[in-house]
């Protein structure tokens, strides 16, 4: 068995998934395989024995509060593992995941701990293929949730603590 520890970054937009890893995901998923005649642009994912397809015709994300409605923890779950999926080495059998997630800052106080548990418990431990590819076990070894626009300083700790004054700006 090959395994491989993951860092990895991941900013939940409404419109859209980003990764450190530079893979971008739609929000906006369906329950189902991919369809025959579906595009390049989506992409089929299995988490256990169900399948989920990532597609512009999918249910999107409903609001600000990403874990409040069953649609949008679904979603939330899907697009963090096949990020965590497509961002892992292609011949490892298990992901262990250490995971940085950005949320926006006006929200960060109310949706912290609940975000963080609904990742832990929704996408920890699970058997995960996307497109196809070879299963793999995902773990989330560790959570970090951080206000958006505030990772840049996290990450780079070590640059910025010789600048006494520094700008941050989430174009996002």
């Amino acid at each position: 068995m090959i395994n491989q520890v993951l860092f990895l970054g991941q900013d939940h937009g409404y419109s859209a998934l980003k990764d450190s890893s530079n893979n971008c995901f739609i929000s906006s998923v369906l329950e189902g395989k991919k369809l025959a005649v579906a595009s390049d642009d989506t992409i089929e994912v299995k988490i256990g024995e169900k399948y989920y397809t990532i597609t512009n015709q999918g249910k999107k994300l409903s609001g600000i509060n990403k874990v409040r409605s069953q649609i949008d923890r679904e979603i939330i779950k899907v697009l963090t593992l096949a990020s965590i999926y497509k961002s892992s080495f292609e011949h490892v059998d298990d992901v262990q995941c250490n995971l940085c997630v950005g949320l926006p800052i006006q929200y960060y106080n109310q949706q912290c701990e609940a975000f963080e548990e609904y990742i832990k418990s929704a996408c920890d431990n699970q058997i995960v293929s996307v497109n196809g590819g070879k299963e793999k076990l995902i773990t989330i070894n560790n959570i970090t949730t951080i206000p958006q626009a505030s990772g840049m300083p996290f990450l780079y700790e070590e640059e910025f603590k010789d600048i006494p004054n520094s700008v941050v700006i989430d174009f996002g």
